[in-house]
């Protein structure tokens, strides 16, 4: 029984007959949509009560919801009859048309309104037709944002209306005096709103009264509209913490009170701590260069994007030329990497007050960038890589070592090392912006724009510090620091500065030793990524490119080149500036030869193994695997299965490091959680071509975890190729050396991520999960890496003092101490103590690889580590860590 006075339909007596009526009456055109809308609302539910909408945060129900959604159809009513007034009538037809055809569109509206015939008919009137409708366009969607229950009978409106409004704002419509009155009037309604589609609506009335300013003065009544929408917008800061803390809504508010400044006034930055430390340094320089200062700040301030427009950079000429650039651009970045925000410290944290207010300069801080580098500032004083984590204030760095074009490549190449993500995507498009520029590929770019950082052609630069030098050489993939006293005297230590002369000095040459040392990470990556490729040189190119740049010329005496002329290959490594062959011998190459990297996918066992003595002879480490690199080959299940290989399924990684790995690999690695779909799976794109690998992955069981987190472990499964045009493709009809190199990228990721190499793992005892997979992958066959890193030990161990001590079997590294024999695993590195197969748990500490021996080539931290543990349990009965003397000593 329903309620007396109250129908079934839950409204109070006679309401819904009363509603009925009334839209019978006013029915005609678009209301007989809204019929429907509410006749559907009445018959849906019978007999069950609901609440539809909150109304200062009280629920209301069936009757005040229709009562407000009534009320919305009458304004919306009054609003077109006065556009139709205003508006020529085929026009207004064409709008209202476009607002039916656009709502049909349920749950299958088109991605744009252009495909919209009575829109695109809107699209053509004339821009002060445009400017009307706009004005309209927003009054609409007030009037259905200021409805609470709107949603309930109607829930695209507001997203359409949000939609036709931005997109008829988006041109720089010629708004009047009055037009923009109404718009502002409208922005300052302080109604409560119900508004989920953000607030692009108000942010293009935003750039329309700036753009207004700057040609005139506003109207005493904007101005009087906007300081109410600024009163409004500081009484929510008081209320909720969110709008002191946002620095959006900050900038917003910052962006309104510009508009009530006087045009005339000398510029001031906005009131921060950050901004009164710029003016007291800017109070200590001359007249004339802080005059300069405040018109560059002046100009830094206007303009908005990401990236700077033409009128922009045009209006900077005026600010950019003077005698003292460089100490200007010293100047500003150092302003800007003030700005830097604080780095979050935990899952709660929020910023403070002072970090709030500085976050407002971000925008300020990412042209004051663009200044810079139109100041001629140097690359390095950019600093690029200490704002990553301000994605405003990244992108300004970013766009200006883009606008120094070749002189800012090899910062975005050093850049793009450290940042990952979006920043990494971020890099990537200004280098191929700036080659595109210069009409050259991205390889031709980062080759021909390495700097040689004063290095001699012996890889060698001297730096003063202090009495002596400071003495720069390279070594591998690094660069090593020695200091040099005034007697020739070779120190560990700089020497104590005198003065802050001294200091710089010794400062720069440490900042020198860390330029290198990162340009040479970073361009041994780069030249490991070319058999992706297949990149070739003209030898003249390849001389001038790789033999007489000093820094790359020091990774060209450690590889192995072939050099093709008439069909035929001849393979070389450089000594000194010459090509010799694998017997020691002079290479001759012709002046048409073409150059690439040397891959021993294409030479038989016997030249491979032939390289190998010779690397070894020289006692070369190269800067990568390529005598010993491991190549991977399609397998018979791999043919069965075609289009996939689970030849890297069912391994239990660390997902922290598995996704560390796949990024410095090239590979986007997303993250796994307990959430909805898990995450995407892990790919990587093959430059220059139409093919993409992807691997599948997928979070490991567990228990307790909580929702909407990311899960430590992932368990991985198949690994496969596609194509944008062909879709799936088969392993066969990948090239072999692409499927080789990702093959062996997923080899390095299965084997070091593995929890198998986790040594403190066995602690947790039988029942810890996964242990059954610990046991095997600790114990398991060697395959790919871990076969080439026995080969290597085989080729190494005649040559150690331990020789004596030590031998191999078919996956173990066996050394003989004296209180027991033990058996390295060279897939894991665990080892077992024999004869009583005891597990000895020997946690490594950072830093402690091998460093006793030259390896041939660098990359394998864990054959470092395993030789690490043999030179330690060779002589065992000197080791005095208590942790691995309790277990040796320990009766079984």
């Amino acid at each position: 029984m329903a309620e007396p006075g109250v129908t079934q339909d839950g409204l109070p007596a006679g309401v819904g007959k009363r509603v009925r009526n009334w839209l019978d009456r006013a029915r005609r055109g678009k209301l007989a949509t809204i019929a429907k809308s509410l006749s559907r609302f009445f018959t849906s539910d019978r007999g069950r009560f609901r609440h539809y909408a909150y109304v200062d945060g009280r629920p209301i129900g069936r009757a005040e919801a229709t009562s407000y959604y009534v009320a919305a159809v009458a304004e919306l009513a009054t609003l077109d009859t006065d556009a139709r007034a205003r508006l020529p009538a085929e026009v207004h037809d064409a709008f209202t048309k476009s607002i039916e055809e656009i709502s049909e569109h349920v749950g299958r509206r088109p991605r744009t309104l252009d495909t919209i015939a009575s829109w695109r008919r809107v699209l053509e009137s004339t821009p002060e037709q445009k400017a009307e409708l706009a004005v309209h366009a927003y009054a609409r969607f007030r009037a259905i944002t200021d409805c609470p229950s709107y949603d309930s009978f109607d829930w695209r409106a507001k997203h359409m209306a949000n939609e036709m409004f931005t997109t008829l704002a988006r041109p720089k419509l010629p708004f009047s005096q009055a037009q923009l009155e109404r718009l502002v009037a409208l922005m300052a309604d302080e109604r409560p709103r119900y508004n989920s589609t953000g607030d692009g609506p108000e942010r293009a009335i935003l750039r329309a009264l700036e753009r207004m300013r700057l040609a005139e003065d506003l109207s005493p009544a904007i101005e009087q509209h906007v300081r109410s929408i600024i009163a409004q917008r500081k009484k929510l800061a008081e209320q909720n913490p969110y709008y002191q803390i946002n620095k959006d809504i900050l900038a917003f508010r910052q962006r309104l009170e510009a508009l009530l400044t006087d045009r005339a006034a000398p510029f001031t930055l906005p009131e921060s701590p950050w901004s009164a430390q710029v003016e007291v340094e800017m109070a200590r320089e001359p007249a004339e260069l802080r005059a300069r200062l405040h018109a560059i700040l002046r100009h830094a301030s206007t303009g908005r994007g990401a990236q700077p427009t033409r009128t922009w950079l045009k209006q900077a000429e005026i600010v950019r030329h003077g005698n003292d650039n460089p100490r200007v651009a010293e100047l500003l970045c150092a302003w800007v990497e003030r700005l830097r925000p604080a780095r979050p410290t935990g899952p709660m944290w929020l910023p403070d007050a002072e970090q709030a207010t500085i976050a407002v300069h971000e925008e300020l801080g990412r042209r004051l960038l663009w200044m810079a580098a139109l100041l001629g500032c140097d690359a390095a004083v950019l600093k690029a890589e200490t704002f990553s984590g301000s994605r405003i204030l990244l992108s300004g760095a970013v766009t200006a070592l883009s606008m120094m074009d070749a002189k800012g490549v090899p910062a975005l190449l050093n850049l793009r090392r450290k940042v990952k993500g979006a920043e990494r995507a971020m890099v990537d498009k200004a280098i191929a912006a700036i080659a595109e520029r210069q009409g050259v590929p991205v390889s031709t770019l980062e080759e021909t724009t390495v700097a040689d950082h004063g290095l001699s052609a012996g890889g060698i630069v001297e730096l003063p510090a202090g009495a002596g030098v400071a003495r720069i050489a390279l070594e591998g993939t690094s660069a090593t620091l020695a200091w040099i006293s005034a007697s020739g005297i070779r120190k560990r230590s700089p020497p104590k500065a005198a003065n802050d002369v001294e200091k710089e000095q010794i400062a720069a040459a440490k900042a020198r030793t860390k330029a290198i040392a990162d340009a040479l990470k970073a361009h041994a990556a780069r030249l490991e990524e070319l058999y992706l490729t297949d990149h070739a040189w003209p030898v003249d190119v390849w001389r001038k490119t790789y033999v007489d740049q000093p820094l790359l010329a020091h990774f060209a005496r450690g590889l192995i080149w072939a050099f093709t002329s008439q069909g035929e290959r001849r393979l070389g490594i450089l000594k000194g500036d010459r090509p010799t062959g694998v017997d020691g011998g002079p290479l001759d190459v012709s002046a048409g030869a073409e150059v690439r990297l040397w891959h021993p996918f294409f030479s038989v066992m016997e030249i491979t193994h032939a390289w190998r003595r010779r690397i070894n002879e020289l006692e070369i480490t190269q800067p990568f695997k390529q005598a010993w690199r491991e190549i991977y080959v399609v397998t018979d299940a791999e043919q069965l299965t075609d289009t996939y290989s689970n030849r890297f399924a069912s391994h239990i990684l660390h997902q922290s490091q598995f996704r560390a790995l796949g990024r410095a690999r090239g590979w986007d690695v997303p993250a796994q959680g307990n959430w909805d779909g898990g995450g995407s799976n892990p790919t990587r794109i093959i430059p220059g071509g139409d093919l993409t690998a992807e691997f599948v992955v997928a979070v490991a069981a567990a228990a307790n975890a909580l929702p909407n987190t990311t899960l430590p472990l992932i368990v991985t499964d198949r690994v496969q190729f596609f194509s944008l045009r062909a879709g799936s493709v088969s392993l066969g009809e990948v090239p072999p050396l692409i499927l080789s190199e990702i093959f062996r990228d997923l080899d390095l990721f299965t084997s070091v991520a593995s929890i198998g190499r986790d040594p403190a793992w066995a602690d947790g005892g039988p029942d810890r999960p996964f242990a059954d997979y610990w046991r095997r992958a600790a114990s398991s066959e060697l395959l790919g890496s871990a076969r080439t890193r026995r080969e290597a030990l085989a080729e190494i161990l005649p040559m150690l003092s331990i020789a004596d001590k030590c031998s191999l079997d078919d996956r173990h590294l066996i050394v003989r101490g004296k209180l027991h024999a033990y058996r390295i695993h060279l897939g894991s590195g665990n080892i077992i103590m024999v004869p009583d197969n005891r597990y000895l748990c020997i946690v490594a500490a950072h830093g402690s690889e091998n460093g006793r021996v030259r390896l041939p080539f660098e990359g394998d931290g864990l054959l470092s580590l395993i030789l690490s543990k043999a030179f330690m349990l060779a002589e065992d009965d000197k080791i005095t860590d208590r942790g691995i003397n309790s277990q040796l000593r320990r009766r079984s």
